[in-house]
């Protein structure tokens, strides 16, 4: 089990495997994470927010001019836009450019890269005479729920899904607390919402929302 879930996983039993009352084993926390997270992306679709922000670390080899995906170098499957670029120059990550125009075509590859461009789905670059580290900073789908849960691959949703999940077990095990962690994955998720929604919009978004305070974590 992953460090994540296994955390995930000790936060959610420690609420719900109350003295007295049916105590759940690992197999079954993870099975109300996992459907905790499904319910959580089921509620982003219908939102403003159908794309998140992720970071990934790849390597540009010697001589080439492109990153795509679902070709060699490929880039993550949920791929869309990027947003922030990155190159490793002497052990320090250096941001890269973003070029206003193309790039030109038959450019004489140097050390590094120095400058990107988003053209036809592809990130484009001038190549370089050594391989390079890369830090890419995108816009991405959101990945579909994989049974059994590895890990949460988006960064934030911690506190939404352990909520979810608890608020999942303590119906099942006939607890009071249920409807008090069903509402706090509501408005746990809806500030995850308005948070990543603000790229998408000019004007504020403002929500009513009254203050959560989640019981620590015994891990």
């Amino acid at each position: 089990m992953s460090e994540t879930v296994q955390r995930l996983t000790r936060a959610v039993a420690t609420i719900i495997n109350v003295p007295g009352g049916r105590q759940f084993t690992d197999p079954e926390i993870k099975e109300f994470i996992n459907r905790g997270l499904g319910w959580a992306q089921t509620k982003m679709r219908s939102s403003p927010v159908k794309d998140l922000r992720f970071e990934a670390n790849l390597t540009l080899v010697a001589g080439d001019t492109k990153l795509a995906v679902g070709v060699s170098n490929e880039l993550p499957t949920n791929f869309i836009v990027p947003i922030r670029l990155w190159e490793k120059q002497e052990g320090k990550w250096k941001e890269m450019s973003q070029s206003p125009d193309h790039l030109p075509i038959n450019a004489t590859p140097k050390e590094q890269l120095l400058w990107w461009e988003w053209r036809e789905g592809k990130l484009c670059f001038t190549g370089a005479t050594q391989n390079i580290d890369l830090k890419i900073q995108y816009r991405g789908s959101i990945p579909e729920v994989t049974v059994p849960l590895d890990t949460i691959p988006i960064n934030g949703l911690d506190e939404v899904v352990i909520a979810k999940a608890c608020a999942i077990g303590s119906v099942v095990g006939k607890l009071e607390q249920a409807q008090y962690w069903e509402g706090s994955a509501s408005e746990l998720l809806d500030r995850f919402i308005s948070t990543n929604m603000k790229p998408y919009q000019a004007v504020g978004f403002r929500r009513k929302r009254r203050r959560i305070s989640l019981p620590p974590w015994r891990y």
